[in-house]
């Protein structure tokens, strides 16, 4: 299921907005924003976790959650529920940059025991969905749209991408054997999710 989802689900999905998108100097200057607003919580959360807990892995995981979100499974369904085709296309642009984030400073984050900078790259080099976005992007600078018989296949898999997406989250969460509420955790990675990526987001507003 993951490999379909993987190399399949999301690249169809991808490229379909890649192709929907109208670049400009402006737009490509988002994912830059994105990336080094999710490196500044990485480390900052990081170096906070490390005050709070000693001799665990819980800093890292913080630190890896804290400069990602679910923007896909979660986030995307929203996204075309609320806006038009073009602001969804702007939106798969940022969402590349959290996952190049995930597969570089994020992975070293969440194990650094066992990614080097050479694995960094290749796991980087070796994502399905940034070269399908790029196709789909040159095929809109090409003229290039979509006809009204790949209107209905492009709209399922929108849909198989948002389905198959939550059910491996929850089978992720079946396989758990015990459940604990750990409050301080929750707080301090909530905390970057709700107050720090917030505000980051509202002063680049204003600098705008």
């Amino acid at each position: 299921i993951v490999n379909i989802l993987f190399y399949f689900i999301v690249p169809v999905v991808f490229l379909e907005f890649g192709m929907k998108l109208k670049l400009s100097w402006e737009l490509c200057s988002l994912p830059a924003f994105i990336l080094i607003s999710a490196y500044a919580l990485n480390k900052a959360y990081l170096a906070l976790g490390r005050l709070l807990w000693k001799g665990n892995a819980k800093p890292n995981v913080i630190a890896f959650a804290a400069g990602t979100a679910n923007t896909g499974y979660f986030g995307l369904p929203i996204a075309i529920m609320l806006f038009d085709e073009e602001t969804v296309a702007i939106y798969m642009l940022m969402n590349i940059a959290l996952s190049f984030y995930d597969y570089t400073l994020g992975a070293f984050t969440i194990a650094r025991a066992q990614f080097s900078k050479k694995q960094a790259i290749i796991s980087v080099a070796k994502l399905p969905i940034l070269y399908a976005f790029a196709f789909g992007v040159l095929l809109g600078e090409l003229g290039f749209r979509e006809s009204e018989f790949l209107k209905a296949p492009f709209e399922y898999v929108r849909g198989a991408y948002a389905t198959i997406g939550l059910m491996i989250v929850g089978l992720g969460l079946s396989s758990m054997k015990k459940f604990t509420f750990d409050m301080k955790f929750c707080a301090t990675l909530l905390s970057a999710r709700f107050i720090a990526a917030p505000a980051i987001a509202c002063a680049l507003i204003e600098l705008d």
